[in-house]
Parts: structure tokens; C-alpha cells; sequence
């Protein structure tokens, strides 16, 4: 074990508990978008991920956003930006889609 590792008090387990239920909810209301719509139409929504990792590791841990990251995070956003907009063009399935 960790010299300094404390045990979770019993609110920190119940913040847990919520976490893991919300990301169980989060996770199958995924699967649900990838039943009701094209791949190519849910994934790129995955890549605000990383932004929000960012802006999170930015605000709760003071992390600094470096050249090599910055250079890395456009590549793969454009990627996934790029991806979304040829398959629109070539199925057209925004002006397909009925978003209730």
C-alpha cells in the first residue's frame, strides 16, 4: 500500500457510487445514439472529451498546455471534424436525421 493512503470517508464513497452510476447511464445512452445513428455521426461527439479533460486538467490540477499536445489535439480533432463532414457530404444523413 501507499505510505499516505486514507481510506474514502463515507461521502467520498457515495460521490463514487454516483460516478460510476452516472457513467454506466452515460455509457449506455451511447449505445442507444449508435443504434439510432450512423458511427460516424456519434463518434466525433466523443472528441469533446478531450477538451473537457483539458479544461479540467487546466483549472483542477494547473496542468500547462504544451506545443506537442496543442500540435497533437488539432490532428486529431481535425480528424474527427474531417471525418464528420465527408461522410455528410456523402450520405447526406443531417438533412436524413429527425432529431426529436
Amino acid at each position: 500500500m501507499l505510505p499516505t493512503f486514507v481510506w474514502p470517508t463515507l461521502y467520498q464513497w457515495g460521490l463514487l457510487a454516483c460516478y460510476g452510476l452516472l457513467a454506466g447511464l452515460a455509457a449506455i445512452c451511447l449505445m442507444y445514439a449508435t443504434r439510432r445513428a450512423p458511427v460516424s455521426v456519434v463518434a466525433p461527439t466523443q472528441y469533446s472529451q478531450m477538451l473537457w479533460a483539458i479544461a479540467f486538467g487546466y483549472l483542477l490540477f494547473h496542468d500547462d498546455l504544451d506545443w506537442p499536445m496543442a500540435v497533437g489535439i488539432a490532428l486529431i480533432l481535425g480528424a474527427g471534424l474531417f471525418t464528420l463532414v465527408r461522410e455528410e457530404q456523402v450520405s447526406r444523413w443531417w438533412r436524413r436525421t429527425k432529431i426529436v
